[in-house]
């Protein structure tokens, strides 16, 4: 059994280095290499790595409906908040990702088309893969699954913490006036706002589930980015080197529609006040700039051209694609004020050309290459 698995492995791991130009990268996967097979514990070390290699390519592999076809909510809920432990709840300075959207509160004759617009408000949020929801069950269990008014600071971050939830969502029909209030379930404060009035009265089950499908998609064209950046665990690193070029790995979604050269930005979104963060409330700080290279299903594979630091460009960091934007805000239908479709401000600071900062670390990285390179041989002549 660890020989199969040691194959498997090591014909995966050499795939890879196959593709790794810089004599860097190369020797540490190499060393990586010659580490695991030397040690008898490595069984479970070479079970592991496969095992994430594995799962990488399902999930890249991953059969993905055409567009306007969306993902059923259903395989994107979570029902154990404790299962996603591995994702920080921290915010501004990482994504969305897990989200609890409460019942639409309605006037009872129209429970039953309430809960047909709630369904297709979670499908429409999860049709590009970029949230989990909190299931029906979970919130059940844990006495919440019930419509809610205007939530104060202090309820969100209760109830952020109990469904171990990025952001609480609630939804709420008055008359002819639909609103959509979503909250960071980590500080309490307000993501983002809008009221929607329904042209043909409240009591329209029709009306009352387009409406509420066309607030999640302006909740989603909102979102001031469109996508993070990953770390693949081969290369354990953010940021690597390819062919004399700086590269990144970022998570888009599978129906992203993006093409090799579009640019992107690596965004900062801080709170300016105590208006809504995706609106007036927030600022968007571009700290690098790249270019799309290629892409397979969810991920693209983005060459950096200039950045503020490269250390800032790192795992989880924002993702800003201009065009997606743009293709969003058609998609969808919506009107925009003036200029951009984030009300807050944009900053672009100070960037230099990220070759230029790769090239002034690399005397460091060489002499790691080289007293690696000689440990290795020691090893060997043993």
């Amino acid at each position: 059994m660890f020989t199969n698995c040691w194959l498997e492995f090591s014909q995966r791991l050499a795939h890879r280095i196959s593709n790794v130009s810089t004599p860097t990268s190369a020797t540490g996967l190499l060393l990586v290499l010659l580490a695991v097979q030397a040690q008898s514990s490595s069984f479970k070390v070479a079970k592991n790595l496969a095992a994430e290699l594995t799962q990488e390519e399902n999930y890249l592999e991953t059969t993905i409906p055409p567009v306007g076809q969306p993902i059923p909510a259903d395989s994107m809920e979570y029902d154990d908040p404790q299962s996603f432990a591995t994702d920080p709840r921290k915010l501004p300075n990482g994504p969305l990702r897990r989200l609890a959207v409460f019942p639409i509160g309605v006037p009872k004759p129209l429970t039953d088309a309430a809960h047909l617009a709630w369904q297709a408000a979670r499908t429409a949020l999860t049709a590009n893969r970029r949230f989990l929801l909190a299931s029906q069950k979970l919130m059940a269990e844990k006495g919440v699954f019930s419509s809610r008014e205007q939530l104060k600071t202090q309820e969100a971050i209760l109830l952020g913490q109990l469904l171990d939830a990025h952001a609480i969502v609630t939804i709420r029909l008055k008359g002819r006036s639909l609103k959509w209030m979503a909250y960071n379930g980590i500080d309490g404060l307000v993501l983002w706002e809008r009221e929607l009035q329904i042209p043909s009265g409240d009591h329209n089950p029709k009306a009352l589930e387009a409406a509420t499908k066309k607030l999640a998609m302006d909740f989603l064209a909102n979102i001031p980015y469109q996508g993070f950046q990953i770390v693949d665990p081969l290369v354990g690193a953010p940021v690597y080197e390819e062919n004399n070029l700086q590269l990144a790995k970022l998570d888009i979604g599978p129906l992203a529609k993006i093409s090799s050269g579009d640019l992107v930005q690596w965004v900062e979104l801080e709170r300016v006040d105590e208006q809504p963060l995706f609106a007036q409330g927030g600022a968007l700080k571009v700290v690098g700039e790249g270019v799309v290279k290629t892409r397979e299903g969810a991920i693209a594979v983005v060459r950096i051209l200039r950045s503020q630091d490269l250390k800032l460009l790192k795992e989880r960091s924002l993702i800003r694609i201009p065009t997606e934007v743009d293709r969003l805000w058609r998609a969808y239908d919506l009107s925009p004020e003036k200029g951009t479709p984030f009300k807050g401000q944009i900053v672009k600071l100070a960037l230099s050309d990220a070759k230029t900062q790769a090239d002034s670390s690399r005397p460091f990285w060489s002499a790691v290459s080289a007293a690696a390179s000689f440990v290795l041989m020691l090893i060997l002549a043993l």
